[in-house]
């Protein structure tokens, strides 16, 4: 019999970034500091939806300048119902 290989998730649609920032008020937080040091949110997120039907978000922060640039990027997992 052979052994059967986990499915994994699936991503979806990209979304706005700053409405799903709007649902978790220490992400929003984390943010505001973000836009005040100079850097700026990437528009768009593209959740993935995990086996668990839980969803991760990546969302990155950049910031050009005449020095190297710097990224910050920020993995959110929200638990969801399975099924």
């Amino acid at each position: 019999m052979k052994a059967r290989r986990a499915r994994p998730g699936r991503h979806l649609r990209p979304v706005n970034a700053l409405r799903l920032l709007g649902h978790d008020e220490e992400l929003m937080a984390f943010h505001n500091r973000c836009i005040a040091e100079g850097y700026s949110l990437k528009k768009t997120v593209r959740p993935y939806r995990r086996q668990d039907g839980g969803l991760t978000c990546r969302f990155v922060w950049r910031k050009r300048s005449d020095e190297p640039a710097m990224t910050i990027e920020y993995t959110v997992r929200w638990r969801g119902a399975r099924g």
